[in-house]
């Protein structure tokens, strides 16, 4: 970590290259990776080998931690060490506090003025410091996220909640599964007699 400012820390490597994609993954993405490793497969075939992945300091040590706990039942240590796990795991990069514009509380504004409803306080200062960091794709399963995300000019993902997917990951291997076996049942010629 090195010091920018008083107070402001930026993740290893300093701001980024606008020329590569840069994702962000939302508090939501990192909590339904820890549940499902299915989900987690699936959104990680989204992500290309020169992707820059990262989080942000709130994501991973407050809010995934709080829900993981909260609503999921785990203690307060077996969460942190999850969620260690999933940034060691995926090499995520985390992304602290920076001071500059677009300031949080214009963030906050926007989707106020945009009437957007249900967007919570604290991702007006994740977005805000992944557009001064120069994240340029985020990921969320949080609608209200996405919405404000794409105003401030991201590519925002809305990625299907961890049901869902897994819905679809039974889906697809079954109709795998059939296509297998059907290869095996008996096709009448297409043109034969009756005699």
């Amino acid at each position: 970590m090195e010091e920018v400012a008083k107070g402001v820390i930026l993740s290893r490597g300093g701001p980024l290259n606008a020329n590569k994609r840069v994702v962000g993954l939302d508090t939501t993405i990192l909590v339904d990776m820890v549940l499902s490793p299915q989900f987690c497969d699936y959104v990680l075939r989204s992500f290309r080998d020169s992707d820059l992945l990262h989080t942000h300091k709130i994501c991973a040590e407050m809010e995934a931690v709080s829900v993981l706990v909260n609503k999921y039942g785990f203690t307060p240590k077996k969460a942190k060490t999850e969620i260690k796990s999933l940034v060691r795991k995926l090499d995520l990069k985390m992304i602290g506090f920076i001071k500059g514009i677009p300031n949080p509380e214009d963030v906050l504004k926007l989707a106020q003025a945009a009437r957007i409803k249900n967007f919570n306080p604290p991702d007006n200062i994740i977005l805000s410091n992944w557009k001064k960091y120069g994240v340029n794709v985020v990921y969320s399963t949080d609608g209200p996220f996405i919405e404000v995300a794409k105003l401030l000019g991201f590519n925002a993902r809305l990625v299907p909640p961890k049901d869902i997917v897994k819905i679809r990951i039974e889906r697809e291997s079954s109709k795998k599964i059939s296509k297998f076996f059907g290869q095996f049942k008996k096709k009448k010629p297409k043109f034969y007699r009756r005699r």
